[in-house]
């Protein structure tokens, strides 16, 4: 039997694997730090098989651009200036939803309507007076 092979398999530079090699939470911790190992780390000579050393390089740090915007991190936390930030927020929004439920409050809103009345009206008896006593 002869083997054949679809245009999708022959486009494929590398096999994807049924099961991976390793867990989301190990590849999440890790991928960041996924590099090709150099002369320095005592290798003698490295050997591409497949692209040429740069055209790899150029394809891992796709990849591992791609991770970073796809990949769940399980060890993130934020800020000290994010949570700075955060409490500011859940204080302010707490106010407008105290002063939202206070407009809402048909009690309250009478009395506030009945207080600038209340206001008006002396506003307009002191200019009233204020205008007597000028003339």
């Amino acid at each position: 039997p002869k083997v054949e092979l679809t245009l999708d398999e022959r486009s494929d530079w590398f096999r994807k694997q049924q099961i991976s090699d390793l867990s989301a939470l190990v590849m999440s911790a890790s991928f960041a730090n996924f590099s090709f190992p150099g002369q320095d780390e005592g290798f003698d000579r490295v050997n591409f098989a497949w692209h040429s050393s740069e055209e790899s390089k150029e394809y891992l740090r796709k990849w591992t651009l791609e991770r970073k915007l796809t990949t769940r991190i399980e060890e993130l936390q934020p800020s000290e200036w994010f949570r700075e930030k955060w409490q500011a927020w859940q204080k302010d929004l707490q106010l407008w939803h105290t002063r939202h439920m206070e407009a809402k409050d048909p009690a309250k809103r009478a009395a506030l309507a009945a207080a600038k009345e209340g206001g008006k009206s002396d506003a307009e008896a002191k200019e009233k007076t204020g205008d007597d006593e000028n003339q």
